[in-house]
């Protein structure tokens, strides 16, 4: 299993870069994990569109699902030229079905619920509701014994730590500094993030959605304070796998 960061902010992109989203490859399958704002851009600069088998969509935040409908254009248009064999799978959680797509025969949508468990090759995914402002799934991929977990947007919430623990490969969000606690009600702040890694105890920890002001290497700082677990941040196109590797850059 690899997972590379394609994009690594809330809110919106900085300069040149995208809002959440992640790739994930277990041998010939690639998953992509939310499609923030740029991320098709970027992702673009490592592998063919065309290639991307399934979708899984936390919520619809827009700073996650922004290039989500572009996406069925590149899938319509791969579909029309013969370089995409079969349709995209988007599973996503949105209770309210809000989202539509318009080309339901390059696209199939699967809804998701706190409770589903998918079932991709060899890979096995279960799901955990965070504690957000809208819906929003957490999710753990498990795949031939290793585990990625994801935590998509959340405040500090203890059975997800739970539902995350041991995981090999743990990316959490971290949006706010540890003096801006009073405001992270739908968030984690730095501190937040360390007392779940407390409890995740997860052999990497990665954090992303970043804030765009301060020095983001305080976050580090900061989680440094309360666990002895490490953490890094996102980077762009940083990859990591089970073994423990990581590359920082293309």
């Amino acid at each position: 299993m690899k997972v590379t960061i394609i994009g690594r902010w809330g809110a919106y992109p900085a300069k040149g870069e995208a809002t959440a989203c992640y790739l994930v490859e277990c041998d010939d399958l690639k998953i992509l994990i939310d499609v923030g704002s740029g991320s098709l851009s970027q992702l673009g600069k490592l592998i063919d569109l065309a290639t991307i088998d399934v979708v899984f969509v936390s919520h619809i935040h827009a700073d996650h699902i922004a290039d989500l409908m572009t996406l069925q254009y590149a899938a319509l248009v791969d579909t029309q030229l013969k370089r995409r064999k079969k349709k995209l799978q988007v599973f996503l959680y949105d209770p309210e079905a809000s989202i539509s797509f318009e080309f339901p025969d390059v696209i199939e949508r699967h809804p998701l619920q706190p409770s589903s468990k998918v079932v991709l090759k060899e890979l096995n995914c279960t799901f955990f509701e965070t504690n957000h402002n809208v819906p929003t799934l957490a999710m753990r991929l498990q795949w031939k014994g290793q585990v990625f977990v994801y935590t998509a947007d959340t405040a500090y919430c203890e059975k997800l730590a739970q539902f995350a623990k041991g995981a090999d490969i743990y990316l959490t969000e971290c949006s706010f500094y540890a003096a801006q606690q009073s405001i992270a009600s739908t968030h984690c702040t730095s501190s937040d993030v360390a007392k779940m890694m407390n409890i995740v105890k997860a052999k990497q920890t990665i954090l992303t959605h970043l804030p765009h002001y301060g020095e983001q290497k305080l976050l580090i700082e900061e989680v440094k304070q309360l666990t002895n677990y490490a953490a890094q941040l996102a980077k762009p196109f940083m990859t990591m796998t089970i073994k423990g590797e990581v590359n920082h850059a293309l």
